[in-house]
């Protein structure tokens, strides 16, 4: 029997979901499929949950700094001019910058540590923008180097959907522009796949586990001294 209980730790013990990592945007993806949707972004990610889905923003959860944080998912929104913190509003549903401009102008995205996929829509405040999306990455490398994907925004009235799927926890994303020529940024929807494995049992389990299994036994054994003394009796 102990090669079977073996094998059921294991398996309690093995993280619900794992995949190769996609991405989707509009230019400039690498190891990504171009062009997908969001619901083939929902496919993909059938094996994680999703505290809310979609994620829209509520003045409530918007702090005194203009700091946002989402009761659903635990994400927290943080705006910058270059690397000083910059309020963000909420507009409506949506989350915006406050920047006349969107040049070096990030918003700072922190994220639960189980995440394992993000999936968002974004528009400009006015005009257009061509932000671009930083992972694990930090505000100064991300104003330097301006991220790993890029995303094309025509005008305020038109929304461009990004999502990423990775295999390993995604704790932070920069979205932004280091470059000039564009406007302020509105996060119009946004939502974390999280993996939440199944742990293995604690020890203390394990001990009332064995002892009503001991118990058990004892309670069954009487019994069957009872039946071999009246067969003796016999």
């Amino acid at each position: 029997m102990y090669p079977v209980f073996a094998l059921a730790l294991a398996a309690l013990t093995t993280p619900a979901f794992a995949t190769i990592q996609f991405s989707y945007c509009n230019i400039g993806c690498t190891n990504t499929n171009t062009g997908m949707t969001y619901a083939a972004f929902q496919a993909v990610t059938s094996g994680l949950t999703f505290p809310a889905s979609p994620i829209t923003f509520d003045s409530a959860n918007l702090s005194g700094l203009g700091i946002y944080t989402d009761p659903a998912s635990g994400a927290i929104f943080t705006g910058f001019n270059n690397t000083t913190q910059e309020p963000l509003i909420v507009s409506g549903a949506d989350l915006s910058e406050t920047g006349t401009s969107g040049q070096d102008r990030p918003i700072q995205i922190d994220l639960p540590g189980d995440t394992y996929a993000i999936a968002l829509f974004l528009s400009s405040v006015s005009g257009f923008a061509g932000p671009n999306v930083g992972i694990n990455t930090t505000l100064t490398a991300f104003n330097t180097s301006g991220g790993d994907y890029e995303l094309s925004i025509a005008n305020s009235g038109s929304a461009v959907f990004f999502g990423l799927v990775s295999t390993t926890p995604i704790a932070q994303l920069f979205i932004g522009s280091p470059f000039a020529g564009n406007n302020a940024l509105r996060i119009l929807s946004f939502e974390t796949g999280q993996d939440i494995p199944v742990t293995a049992p604690e020890p203390s389990t394990f001990v009332l586990l064995g002892g009503g299994l001991l118990a058990i036994r004892l309670l069954r054994k009487p019994a069957f001294l009872m039946r071999s003394h009246r067969k003796t009796e016999k």
